[in-house]
């Protein structure tokens, strides 16, 4: 499937695509994914900056861009997702300066910015169990 066609997929409402080798930057205009509540790409090879357009995502509740090459900084929109219960940003190259509507979260569980050194004698700080931890958090509601 062309991902392209990923994009406009209406009713999809899980992305899981950690650890796949995907490179390049992530879509500046992202069409579709209304009911998008979970878009893991943890763990790949994302470069740029994290896109506007994924303010989209009106019921996202896990955003897991760990483990990337994304900088920039980490954008505002963030706080309008009521609903985000987990938000992985760490071992990227994000500026420090986070916003701090994100930390009045309530429900919120997350690394924003954890650096990782990959000279150092440290294993992956990949989780295997990162959706699988997802489903149990919230089968616990």
């Amino acid at each position: 499937m062309h991902s392209s066609k990923i994009w406009g997929m209406e009713k999809l409402e899980m992305i899981d695509l950690e650890g796949n080798l995907i490179h390049g930057s992530l879509q500046s205009h992202f069409s579709g994914l209304k009911n998008l509540r979970v878009l893991n790409l943890g763990f790949n090879q994302i470069s740029g900056e994290i896109p506007n357009s994924i303010s989209q995502f009106k019921n996202l509740q896990v955003l897991n861009l760990a483990g990337n090459h994304i900088n920039g900084s980490i954008p505002r929109f963030l706080d309008n997702f009521g609903d985000l219960r987990g938000l992985y940003l760490s071992f990227n190259q994000l500026s420090r300066n986070i916003p701090i509507e994100i930390g009045y979260k309530s429900d919120f569980r997350g690394q924003l910015l954890q650096r990782y050194d990959p000279l150092s004698n440290h294993h992956s700080p990949k989780s295997k169990t990162f959706m699988g931890n997802y489903i149990e958090h919230m089968a616990s509601y």
